[in-house]
């Protein structure tokens, strides 16, 4: 829990130093590629002022007279200014001299790019992009400007070697350098990159977009992560680079991870530390509370915490005190209440035990007088119960027959009702007949007539044909009439529309009475055979039910006369065994009192020996619960130690 806000804590630490280095070290990298700028300005602006002094004092015929005047000056100037390699001069006529002399060469200075950008820009400094010399190898600058006559021109060529070793002192950073590279992306000075290499890349051609910027790469050399800044020389139009690769910020910063890490550390040993004694001063109360509250659940009540503080420890000691007063009042009551419930329970125990023998007593006399009473009773009772089970049975049989009989004639009824309804089912069958019939005809009547709708519908197509006909002749009429026949024109194309949509609407009229004429088909076809079987099948099937309903009704008839027989013979018979079953019923009335008095008296004093028998069992009960209680409250101890 502690952990990872102190890992946080160091990793956000790293995260901020790392960008703080990093806007420092941009910082560092535009002010050392600022300052490189400022001095390639110094060598350049220097080395032009020399030249624009030098072409003053020079002539072109000199050149062409190869003059010693010229040669002493031009060895005199190459001497006071080591950094350059030679100077060369020339004019229009291909003459030239330099400085140290070469000797003989074979050289015309009109084909040299210097001296072309130089004639093409008279009276200005021109600068070209830096080239190996053919004389001595090295890689030069070449600064050029015109005679003051026009006739010629001077170039001064400036070893780059010097600016390439002021390169290499620059420091970036532990690891960072710069390097210069030209407009056709070859190096002009690198500590670390051979002087004339072409470099390529992305990252190049957006150095040579913009003047000036900050961007990522990854090197193509080493294939790390870098960070460069760039910036563009006016005279020269060199790019010169600062590079740094992004490790060395990570790496820079990594101390101030450690040293977070570090003092997290100490800090979370010191907070554990704290935390340990706060901890022991919160636990230790409870651990009392705890030490006593086991006490107390091994009967000890005269358990109490010393309470020694008025915080929430404190409080809960108070009230813990205050609970184990509480429980120990409770079980001191209720060991009293024990007490005086088992006393009771004795007693009640041994006045029962007293009354269930006398009661015992009693019920074996009324037994003994109740099984005499109960022989008899039994006889007199299963001769009763038999002529009851006669009586009932022919009782029964006397009810079934006035059902059946009942049941006959209700069946009897319901036949005529089904007879008539089939009669009535008849009738309407025959009306159906005949409706389906007239409906038949009036769907043929209607085919008629639709035919000689459509006939209609025809002729009207026909006659707007004809209009149309007359509309377009209409037309033709008033345009030969001309001016005079526009008016008519326009009538006649109004009712020229007119018998088109006259047509059309036929045409739609014509479709719907086909449509319908042949549904009308259907229907008739459908009403003259199908409908028509049907309804013949249906009054042939209703003669059948008709003619099989006269027939129940008669054997029904028969039948109730020969049921309603049985049932006058059968109550006759019922009659005569209820007088026999009253007879036997009054005798065993009377043997089954005498035996319900005696049973009567015995059930009463089982019942009252029962209830004594409860109350010694419920006495004992009580006087094990009291034994018990007592038991469990003996555990628990009252007087303080």
């Amino acid at each position: 829990m502690f952990i990872i806000p102190n890992v946080l804590i160091a990793y956000s630490s790293f995260g901020s130093a790392k960008r703080q280095l990093q806007v420092e070290t941009d910082k560092n990298m535009k002010i050392s590629a600022t300052q490189f700028n400022d001095t390639i300005d110094r060598v350049i602006e220097a080395q032009v002022y020399n030249l624009e002094q030098l072409v003053m004092e020079i002539d072109s015929k000199q050149i062409d007279s190869k003059s010693p005047e010229l040669r002493r000056l031009l060895e005199l100037f190459i001497d006071k200014h080591p950094d350059l390699e030679n100077i060369v001069v020339g004019n229009n006529n291909g003459a030239w001299m330099k400085a140290p002399d070469p000797g003989k060469q074979d050289y015309d200075p009109r084909e040299r790019d210097w001296y072309k950008a130089t004639m093409e820009n008279p009276g200005e400094t021109v600068i070209i992009d830096p080239f190996r010399s053919l004389t001595t190898g090295h890689y030069n600058l070449y600064i050029s400007h015109s005679l003051a006559d026009g006739q010629g021109a001077l170039t001064i060529s400036l070893d780059l070697a010097k600016i390439n070793e002021m390169v290499g002192k620059v420091e970036l950073g532990k690891d960072g350098f710069l390097y210069i590279i030209d407009r056709t992306n070859r190096i002009v000075a690198s500590p670390t990159i051979e002087i004339g290499e072409e470099v390529e890349g992305d990252y190049v051609n957006e150095i040579q977009s913009a003047g000036s910027g900050m961007f990522d790469y990854t090197s193509p050399v080493s294939g790390r992560p870098q960070r460069a800044y760039f910036l563009t020389n006016s005279w020269t139009g060199f790019k010169i680079v600062g590079v740094m690769e992004e490790d060395e910020i990570k790496k820079a910063a990594m101390p101030i991870f450690w040293n977070s890490l570090v003092v997290s550390g100490l800090s979370l040993v010191i907070g554990l530390g704290l935390l340990y004694f706060v901890v022991r001063a919160v636990t230790r109360p409870i651990e009392r509370l705890n030490l006593s509250s086991r006490r107390v659940s091994d009967g000890y009540l005269n358990e109490e915490v010393a309470v020694s503080s008025k915080d929430e420890v404190g409080q809960l000691s108070a009230n813990y005190n205050n609970m184990v007063g509480t429980i120990r009042e409770i079980i001191g009551s209720v060991a009293e209440a024990s007490s005086q419930l088992a006393a009771s329970s004795e007693e009640l125990t041994a006045s029962t035990e007293h009354n269930s023998k006398a009661v015992e007593h009693v019920v074996d006399l009324v037994q003994d007088a109740s099984a005499d009473a109960e022989a008899q009773a039994i006889s007199s009772a299963e001769g009763a119960r038999a002529m009851e089970e006669m009586s009932q049975g022919i009782y029964r049989i006397a009810e079934a027959s006035n059902q059946i009989a009942s049941s006959s004639s209700q069946t009897e009824q319901d036949i005529q009702t089904g007879s008539e309804k089939v009669s009535i089912v008849a009738t309407q069958m025959n009306e159906i007949h005949r409706s389906t019939a007239e409906s038949a005809e009036l769907i043929r009547k209607m085919t008629e007539i639709s035919s000689q709708v459509t006939d209609m519908s025809a002729a009207v197509s026909d006659i707007a044909v004809k209009t149309n006909l007359l509309a377009l002749n209409a037309s033709i009429e008033a345009a030969r009439a001309g001016e005079e026949g526009r008016g008519f024109a326009v009538v006649a194309g109004e009712v020229r529309k007119l018998a088109e949509q006259s047509k059309v609407t036929v045409e739609k009229i014509r479709n719907s009475l086909t449509m319908m004429t042949e549904l009308t088909d259907q229907a008739y076809a459908k009403m003259s055979q199908d409908v028509v079987t049907n309804v013949e099948l249906g009054m042939t099937v209703t003669d059948d039910a008709q003619i099989a309903f006269r027939q129940i009704e008669q054997s029904t008839k028969l039948i109730i006369e020969q049921i309603q027989d049985v049932s006058a013979i059968t109550e006759q018979m019922s009659a005569s065994a209820d007088q026999v079953t009253a007879s036997v019923a009054r005798i065993a009335d009377t043997s089954a009192k005498s035996q319900d008095a005696f049973q009567s008296v015995t059930a009463a004093t089982e019942q009252q020996l029962a209830s004594m028998q409860e109350i010694a069992s419920a006495a004992e009960g009580l006087a094990k619960i009291a034994t018990d209680m007592n038991g469990k409250v003996e555990y628990f101890k009252f007087d303080k130690e």
